[in-house]
């Protein structure tokens, strides 16, 4: 409805991206036989280490030009924290082989910085995880906020962290 109606451009914001990448693969697949003109755009961050070359490059024929990944931090120790458990040697692929093979995709990463317990070797994991990409758009480096009553401020508290701090 929305192509035969002239829109070209859709940021798609799905889980199923990250869950299910059978179905995802069927869609962009269905773009590129009805030889659909589109741009797709992933702001939601994706989930990388689930990504495969042959994957990013059906991402790519179907139109897409933009990719959020989601790594947060590049510490193991924090993964598991954050219970992600994210592959980080993935993930890097991912990253390097959309870098260097599709330089066109507009790429970005969010990652996070000031959880409760994180050392200063950690933070550098995840700055300098980023600054060894050879070509990333957007890097998002957003500062965790610990809201009251939430399972973050458990976790602080319980690492020494006071109320008053919170």
């Amino acid at each position: 409805y929305y192509y035969n109606n002239g829109v070209r451009n859709f940021a798609v914001i799905d889980d199923c991206f990250n869950l299910h990448r059978q179905n995802s693969s069927r869609l962009f697949d269905l773009i590129v036989k009805n030889k659909l003109k589109l741009q797709l755009f992933f702001p939601n961050g994706l989930r990388g280490d689930i990504m495969t070359p042959d994957y990013i490059d059906l991402m790519a024929e179907a139109g897409t030009r933009g990719i959020n990944l989601s790594l947060e931090t590049a510490s193991p120790r924090l993964q598991d924290l954050l219970k992600k458990h994210l592959d980080l040697d993935k993930f890097k692929n991912v990253v390097d082989y959309i870098a260097t093979q599709h330089p066109e995709i507009i790429l970005e990463m969010a990652t996070m910085h000031g959880f409760p317990s994180e050392t200063e070797e950690e933070a550098l994991m995840t700055l300098n995880f980023i600054k060894d990409i050879k070509w990333l758009h957007f890097p998002y480096i957003h500062i965790l906020k610990i809201f009251p009553n939430t399972e973050m401020e458990e976790f602080a508290l319980a690492h020494g962290i006071s109320r008053q701090d919170i």
